[in-house]
């Protein structure tokens, strides 16, 4: 389990993920929590932190981003996650194995995650995760 979700769950634990990598790297990383409740659940929080933390890690390591959104809106019983960047894009998706574990995680739970880019672009996740029964 991260260290960051040790002491915090939910939304308090990706809004501390989201300083600490802003203040560990200097790259800003804008974070709107939009209308999305504090919990989405014990294992929707779990995927949603894991999703934030390797989006972000990877805008940095392998798009050399300069500028990260991530941005959460509710619809359907479930929150919408978007991690835009402004980094260098590709001109083919290839998954890794971290958004590859994040898709399965992610689909395990009845979501989707999808993937954009474009050379010079950046990239785009984009996912959605139900939130627990006892949440909703």
């Amino acid at each position: 389990r991260p260290l960051e979700m040790a002491k915090m769950t939910g939304l308090p634990a990706i809004t501390n993920l989201v300083k600490t990598f802003t203040s560990a790297t200097q790259i800003e990383v804008a974070l709107n929590l939009g209308d999305a409740p504090l919990t989405l659940g014990k294992e929707a929080d779990h995927v949603a932190f894991r999703l934030v933390q390797e989006g972000i890690t990877n805008a940095i390591r392998h798009g050399f981003a300069t500028n990260i959104e991530v941005s959460f809106s509710c619809q359907n019983q479930g929150v919408n996650i978007y991690i835009k960047d402004n980094g260098f894009g590709a001109s083919k998706l290839k998954k890794g194995y971290g958004l590859s574990g994040m898709t399965e995680r992610i689909e395990q739970l009845g979501g989707y995650l999808e993937i954009f880019t474009k050379t010079g672009a950046g990239f785009l996740l984009s996912a959605w995760i139900p939130m627990d029964r006892e949440v909703s």
